[in-house]
């Protein structure tokens, strides 16, 4: 209820009067809701009542009304005041002298009034859109930084290096996983440029691969950090909450024993190859399951058969 005056209130103090009035604000909402524009109404309660309703909306959402009123295009009818009074139970004197109080509906200030509401209105609205749009905005920044930080979390206790650089080259976070690959810290990493902690030959290969990814390419290298540990790098770009590339981040695994094992092996089997050789002995190996033979380097030369492949001919 509005209450705007003393009239509207003696109506809507009675069940009827209430009721009515009820009516019409509904069947002026479904009009608004059909029509959400500015609305200019004669004949609420009262022939010559005027009434203005302005819609509140946001984002093409009927929200509330700015409502002006009540006034009387010309003198309120006696008659009709006394008929109103028995029909929803007022005292007519009362209800006629409140009739009376009524203002009178001057067109130029009415319409001033209504357009001060639209205006009023019109910056609602793109205050409220603005408050929806930052609204939106923060939300999506709460769950980006909560996943950010249970990434982090899960990141913090791999064995992996796991990292993250800026579009300038510096690093900007890193797993503690760094600081047994390089014996430093990770307040002596994070904020600075990541290209010192790697040996100069592999730099070349480095700002290649970052340079890459910036343009949104993701990729893969092998690097070696100036304390001699090996690792096999995965490269991606990392972006803003619009898409924006403004770094990379990755994961970098330790290969150095991997590499180690496989350097041994290739030395044990020189090895072996050059004692066959001097020795004059070859070996062979049978493989039931697929019916080959596996020959030595040597066990060909004895055969006087030309090694094509590692399988001798049966």
């Amino acid at each position: 209820p509005s209450g705007f005056t003393p009239f509207c209130q003696l109506i809507r103090s009675t069940r009827k009067g209430s009721d009515a009035c009820e009516h019409f604000d509904k069947k002026l909402i479904e009009l608004l809701r059909k029509d959400p524009h500015t609305h200019v109404r004669t004949g609420c309660v009262v022939t010559k009542m005027v009434t203005g309703t302005v819609p509140i909306t946001i984002q093409g959402k009927h929200l509330a009304n700015w409502g002006i009123g009540q006034m009387m295009d010309g003198r309120p009818d006696t008659d009709e005041i006394r008929q109103l009074a028995k029909n929803f139970g007022v005292e007519e004197d009362e209800l006629i002298n409140a009739a009376k109080e009524l203002k009178e509906f001057d067109r130029p200030v009415f319409e001033r009034a209504v357009n001060f509401l639209k205006i009023l209105s019109e910056q609602v609205n793109l205050l409220g859109l603005r408050n929806l749009q930052q609204g939106r905005e923060i939300s999506a920044r709460l769950v980006s930084e909560k996943a950010l930080k249970e990434s982090e979390i899960f990141l913090e206790n791999i064995t992996d290096i796991a990292y993250s650089a800026d579009n300038s080259g510096n690093i900007v976070w890193v797993n503690s996983a760094i600081e047994k690959i390089t014996g430093l810290p990770k307040s002596d990493i994070i904020g600075k440029p990541f290209l010192p902690l790697f040996m100069e030959e592999d730099h070349a290969s480095l700002m290649d691969v970052y340079n890459r990814t910036l343009q949104g390419e993701s990729l893969e290298n092998t690097l070696t950090f100036i304390t001699g540990v090996t690792c096999d790098f995965t490269s991606l770009p990392r972006r803003d909450h619009e898409g924006k590339i403004v770094g990379t981040f990755g994961i970098a695994r330790d290969i150095t024993e991997k590499l180690s094992s496989q350097e041994a092996l290739r030395e044990s089997e020189d090895r072996l190859k050059r004692a066959q050789r001097v020795a004059k002995i070859g070996s062979w190996e049978y493989d039931i399951k697929t019916e080959k033979v596996w020959g030595s380097e040597e066990a060909f030369h004895i055969y006087g058969i030309e090694r094509k492949s590692p399988f001798l001919p049966l």
